[in-house]
């Protein structure tokens, strides 16, 4: 009886909001969600995607795939859209339009920055971008922004399909397209001046491939404010966790096994698309299972340590994503040691997840004595100046 009693109540703890507002599961599941975003811009930065040949980095690519791809980056938005909403909830919805621009501002010129100098496959500038429109629709009912949510997910999952359906037709096409993406090796290996212009050469493919999913960013940063507005976080109870989890476990198990199969092989490149297309669905259906594991974990008094490293890397989650580009750009490029494509998967897995360690331990040193990273202070600086 009291088992069910408390399944059935919110988790406690889950609504109290921390010093300054944040709400402190936000902040564990941004610190979680930059394990993820390491463990697959390492494998893009260190240029050995698609090159695995030992059975280990073959299975060491292929968990990455499963396990992180297009699981972290969705969650990243989710929390976009649900932090926007605590943000007016804290402003008392009097924030003003020219306030939230200068932070989409900071967060385009930092995504600029960091797209030319550090890794083209930048999500800062697509945020910036979306960011505008999730303002835009900021006074839609919240049945309205799940429906247009959905809408946009659609049209995601039928775009990939429809490309999907034309590179299986026309298998020569995906062969030149791959031939044609190959990485400009020379350059990484060069100095860094050479690693720029390895950049600026990759930089509109890196484009293309943003405005390719801009749409499923957006439906999910709309799921995100939705959940906001309900605040699905805060209000939360074990057995809705545990329904969640299963059920996301269901859809997104064998949806991950197929885009696995799609982008990694056994299938060959023609099947790209068909895989993306998949994992469209399937991805946020594993990373909703997350979420809600992640939660029933540090349910309670649970593990208060690692929560605490987790919120504290969720604070700093902005100077955390630049700094793991940075250290991955010195490691693998003209920067620095040059090592690109010369480790493989299963080596740049283990160096992605010791950074995010270190990061774990730095974060925390750091909070001891500042409040904020340096980009966060950054973005702190010039909103507060808005307001004067």
């Amino acid at each position: 009886m009291a088992e069910n009693a408390t399944a059935t109540q919110p988790l406690p703890g889950a609504d109290v909001p921390a010093p300054g507002g944040r709400l402190p599961i936000v902040d564990v599941l941004r610190g979680v969600a930059l394990l993820g975003i390491v463990l697959v811009n390492a494998q893009y930065m260190s240029g050995v995607r698609g090159t695995a040949g030992t059975s280990w980095d073959r299975a060491a690519e292929a968990a990455v795939g499963f396990l992180a791809e297009m699981k972290f980056y969705p969650l990243f938005a989710f929390l976009f859209g649900y932090s926007l909403v605590l943000l007016m909830r804290r402003e008392q919805g009097a924030m003003r339009p020219a306030l939230f621009g200068r932070r989409l501002l900071v967060l385009f010129v930092l995504g600029c920055a960091h797209a030319v100098l550090l890794f083209p496959g930048d999500i800062l500038t697509t945020y910036a971008v979306l960011g505008a429109v999730l303002w835009a629709l900021r006074r839609l009912r919240t049945r309205a922004l799940v429906a247009v949510a959905v809408t946009a997910l659609v049209a995601q999952c039928l775009l990939l399909a429809g490309l999907g359906a034309f590179t299986v037709l026309h298998p020569a096409e995906a062969g030149r397209a791959s031939a044609g993406a190959g990485p400009v090796v020379t350059l990484y290996r060069g100095g860094p001046a050479d690693t720029v212009t390895a950049h600026l050469t990759e930089l509109p493919d890196a484009v293309a491939g943003s405005f390719l999913f801009a749409l499923h960013v957006l439906a999910v940063m709309l799921l995100g404010m939705a959940a906001g507005r309900r605040r699905l976080l805060e209000r939360v109870t074990v057995r809705r966790l545990r329904r969640v989890a299963v059920a996301g476990l269901l859809v997104g198990v064998p949806g991950n096994a197929v885009m696995v199969m799609c982008t990694y092989g056994p299938a060959g490149p023609e099947w790209f698309f068909v895989g993306k297309a998949v994992g469209a669905l399937a991805g946020p259906a594993l990373t909703a299972a997350y979420v809600c594991l992640l939660m029933l974990l540090f349910h309670g008094d649970r593990h208060v340590r690692l929560r605490s490293l987790l919120a504290t890397a969720g604070r700093l989650s902005l100077t955390h994503y630049l700094t793991q580009s940075l250290v991955l750009a010195v490691v693998f490029t003209g920067y620095g040691a040059g090592l690109y494509a010369r480790m493989g998967p299963w080596a740049v897995a283990a160096c992605a997840a010791g950074l995010y360690g270190c990061q774990l331990w730095a974060g925390d040193r750091l909070s001891r004595g500042h409040a904020h990273g340096p980009a966060e202070h950054l973005m702190r600086r010039i909103t507060q100046g808005a307001r004067r």
